[in-house]
């Protein structure tokens, strides 16, 4: 009997937990079937609008903001932002020979009739100019007339350019140093000018013969005479020992030879070799300095 009412028990304890899982199951059914028609409270489609509103306004701004960026950059405080010299505007002087600097804006006339040479010049180089100048004492005898007359005002760069070309067919030379012109008579033998160096400011600024001698850093100056263009009265001679050529013609000749070199007298690549060191005493800033020192002392730039 005992054995009896405890399965009855727990027939009936079983029967209540299947009836309590079934009323949760089915209210559960029914409201996943229910419309999605649920309201949303007007105080979070108000946060949703103020946020998309905020991004909208910063995507239309950051177009500005790049824009403002760019033209003018931030810097740490200490430092400005340097300007090139050329963004300043173009130079006002024409350095394109040694010691020669005239105005490229600075605008002169010159109006000249059957002026004899010697006042033509000090006209030119006194008055016009108001620069130093020596004049040699042997042009002081000649009297040949000198007609120069511009009906468009020269800046002071093209009126040497030109004066210098017209003493020039006149057996005259002008050369500079240190700020004084100086202008010579050549000799019945055509006088040579003697210029050293491998850049076009070494080039003597005069309208004779000049004999330039070139150091040659790289390649063979035999080589390279070789391969230089036969210009029309230019010459030529390789220097073995010393690895120089010495080239004789007019300045622009001259010149011309030396951009021709500047392609030419480079280092080649055949020979290098990559390797990495392991330094223990010296730091790698310290090893840099000291090799260029050392290539400098060797000659090499």
């Amino acid at each position: 009997m005992a054995a009896y009412l405890a399965k009855r028990r727990f027939s009936g304890l079983t029967f209540q937990i299947r009836l309590g899982y079934l009323f949760l199951v089915v209210p559960l059914l029914f409201s996943s079937c229910a419309p999605t028609n649920s309201v949303i409270p007007d105080s979070r489609l108000k946060v949703a609008v103020s946020v998309s509103d905020e991004q909208m306004q910063r995507r239309k701004q950051e177009p500005s903001l790049i824009q403002e960026t760019t033209k003018e950059p931030s810097f740490p405080q200490g430092f400005k932002s340097l300007i090139p010299l050329r963004a300043k505007g173009p130079s006002k002087y024409r350095v394109g020979d040694r010691g020669i600097r005239f105005s490229k804006t600075k605008m002169v006339s010159v109006a000249v009739d059957n002026m004899p040479l010697p006042e033509f010049i000090h006209y030119i180089f006194s008055d016009i100019f108001s620069v130093n100048y020596v004049l040699d004492s042997r042009i002081e005898r000649r009297t040949e007339p000198v007609t120069l007359n511009l009906k468009n005002p020269l800046s002071e760069y093209q009126l040497f350019v030109l004066v210098k070309n017209v003493l020039g067919q006149k057996g005259l030379s002008i050369f500079v140093k240190d700020g004084v012109y100086y202008i010579w008579q050549q000799k019945g033998i055509e006088e040579v000018t003697l210029g050293i160096g491998a850049s076009i400011s070494d080039v003597p600024a005069t309208t004779g013969k000049v004999e330039q001698i070139i150091p040659v850093r790289y390649v063979s100056a035999q080589d390279v005479s070789n391969l230089l263009p036969r210009l029309l009265g230019i010459k030529v001679l390789p220097s073995l020992n010393e690895n120089t050529l010495v080239v004789t013609g007019t300045r622009e000749q001259i010149v011309e030879v030396l951009r021709f070199l500047q392609v030419l007298d480079r280092p080649a690549m055949r020979g290098r070799y990559v390797g990495m060191v392991h330094l223990i005493y010296w730091s790698p800033g310290d090893m840099v300095k000291k090799l260029s020192e050392i290539l400098i002392e060797e000659g090499i730039p």
